[in-house]
């Protein structure tokens, strides 16, 4: 008898570490952001399509800031940081940020603030593209 109950609770904690480890790789798998048919596409579970007419400003940032970090609803792994955080020096800000490569882009809109860091490459090819579209 306590064998089984031993067993229930391996399997049962195996199984959720796996539930865990599935959602996590999704929600880092599906986020992303694109420029497309005159919308700026965050996506992912925390996505957001905002028309480009909306964007008050587009900004790179070569730093993340480093002090007063919080986040309030979403994920932090490492370098991983996807859903909405609390920065001391830019208030709210819904986060996709899938690699620590500068510059990052900073989008700001009258009601938001989006802060997407998708490597290098795609970071600049985001920010050509936002710009060319504003």
């Amino acid at each position: 008898m306590k064998e089984q109950k031993s067993s229930f609770k391996m399997f049962f904690t195996i199984g959720l570490l796996l539930l865990i480890f599935i959602g996590v790789f999704v929600v880092i798998k599906t986020a992303g952001a694109s420029v497309e048919d005159g919308l700026l596409k965050v996506k992912g579970i925390y996505g957001v399509s905002i028309p480009i007419s909306e964007i008050r400003e587009v900004k790179k940032l070569e730093t993340l800031p480093s002090l007063g970090v919080r986040r309030v609803n979403g994920i932090g792994l490492g370098p991983i940081k996807i859903g909405y955080f609390r920065y001391n020096e830019l208030g709210s800000v819904k986060l996709c940020i899938l690699k620590n490569e500068a510059p990052y882009i900073l989008v700001t809109t009258d009601e938001q603030k989006i802060l997407i860091g998708l490597g290098k490459e795609k970071n600049e090819e985001l920010y050509n593209k936002l710009q060319d579209n504003l």
